[in-house]
């Protein structure tokens, strides 16, 4: 019965609002096919109902649920498999291949100089665009990799945020999160099932591996999150420092050996991460830059007879990132991505510093109704990555029609590589009521 409370208060809602309230959403039809096979990878519709309701109260209600079906099943074939989600934020199966959500159910609260953010909600720190530094307090789908907008791909969790002045100059957010998501990894069947050995074990040839169910947090206090951020804009920098305490969001695989094969039993571990971020705005040009350090990272261990095959380590990471608005209804963006971890256990299956560059190139035309995009991923260490490129057009206000294309380069072993086969060409309407 708990698990149906979220549904309960979201269908009460409505009823409750006197007055001020306002149901709107979204339709999307999507599709895409493989370019190396011409099979089609998805045919989904999606509905994103929302409900927005001003309470004569002094706080607000918002409420998304999201509705998705999938007629080809590919990417998570079969019943939908959703262990990694807290039972209060688990999504309803429909069937093999469709699935209910309750998106984000949250209320916002003023209280004099207090400003609270309480319910089912994304908390977003950090703006590195294509891949993450900061931006690591709600776990992620990996269904269809990285590929969808993060704000599609993050799983919302049950939160509360408070946000405070602190001092003349600075402000205070402090956020819990007794919620015990997880990132959610595609199945070994699914289109995106991950290979690459810097990311899950490769067993040695002939080895037989009994895999046992993921030991995951549980407890929603003990196994809570928490952090802290601290923002000010200063001399023209908006700057933050981040403090967050939480469990590391994607597994390490831990193993035993035994005479018959190995068990491999996947496990999450707590890290505190610690970081900060600057950004400022010079004539056409945007300088952003952001820091984090965490203190537990696992990782593979590339030594077939290592022990456990894990190494446990720690992670500085950096972005630097610059924009240019120069040309009318343009923008030009630049990130150089860096990652240095601890091996002194023992080398692992990542190098001890990995590079990543972003190139980013998006016009608008005829009164920006018409939007070209190009984006480029690259792996510097691998010599992997993805380009993609996208073309919308906003036909009215509430329907957009575009055409894209995500294709995959580089080795079979690396991040991006392993998805060479993956290569797509997609086409989706949205409509918006």
């Amino acid at each position: 019965m708990r698990g149906w409370l979220p549904w309960l208060l979201l269908a009460v809602t409505p009823s409750v609002a006197a007055a001020g309230w306002r149901l709107g959403g979204t339709a999307e039809m999507a599709s895409a096919v493989q370019t190396t096979d011409g099979h089609g990878q998805k045919a989904e519709l999606t509905l994103l109902p929302d409900l927005e309701w001003r309470s004569p109260w002094g706080f607000d209600v918002t409420a998304v649920a999201r509705l998705r079906t999938d007629a080809l099943d590919r990417l998570e074939p079969g019943r939908l498999d959703r262990d990694s989600y807290d039972a209060w934020s688990r999504p309803r199966a429909l069937g093999s291949n469709g699935e209910l959500a309750l998106r984000e159910l949250y209320a916002d609260i003023y209280l004099g100089p207090l400003y609270l953010r309480a319910g089912k909600q994304q908390i977003v720190w950090g703006k590195a665009d294509g891949l993450k530094l900061l931006d690591r307090i709600n776990p992620q789908s990996f269904r269809e990799f990285i590929l969808p907008d993060f704000e599609d791909s993050r799983i919302p969790q049950w939160s509360l945020r408070a946000e405070f002045p602190l001092g003349p100059v600075w402000q205070a957010q402090l956020i819990a999160i007794p919620d015990v998501t997880v990132d959610a990894l595609p199945p070994p069947d699914g289109a995106f099932a991950i290979t690459a050995p810097e990311l899950v074990p490769v067993p040695p040839p002939g080895v037989r591996v009994r895999q046992q169910p993921a030991d995951a947090p549980r407890n929603r206090l003990a196994d809570g999150d928490a952090g802290a951020q601290a923002s000010a804009f200063i001399g023209g920098w908006d700057l933050t420092l981040n403090y967050l305490y939480h469990y590391v969001d994607r597994p390490a695989f831990p193993r035993t050996a035994a005479d018959d094969g190995i068990t491999v039993t996947p496990r999450y571990y707590r890290t505190h991460t610690v970081g900060g971020s600057a950004a400022n705005a010079v004539g056409d040009f945007t300088l952003r830059s952001e820091l984090a350090y965490a203190t537990h990272r696992r990782l593979i261990a590339a030594d077939p007879r290592d022990a456990d095959g894990v190494i446990d380590s720690r992670e500085a990471s950096a972005v630097l990132g610059l924009d240019w608005m120069g040309l009318s209804d343009t923008i030009v963006s630049a990130q150089l991505f860096a990652s240095w971890v601890d091996l002194s256990e023992g080398a692992a299956t990542r190098d001890r510093v990995e590079w990543d560059v972003t190139q980013l190139i998006e016009r608008s035309f005829r009164n920006e109704t018409l939007t070209l995009r190009g984006q480029l991923i690259h792996d510097i260490n691998a010599g992997d990555g993805l380009l993609r490129a996208s073309l919308s057009y906003d036909y009215r206000a509430d329907l957009v029609l575009r055409l894209g294309a995500d294709v995959f380069y580089g080795p079979s072993n690396g991040r991006f590589g392993q998805f060479d086969q993956r290569d797509r060409v997609t086409v989706s309407i949205t409509y918006g009521f």
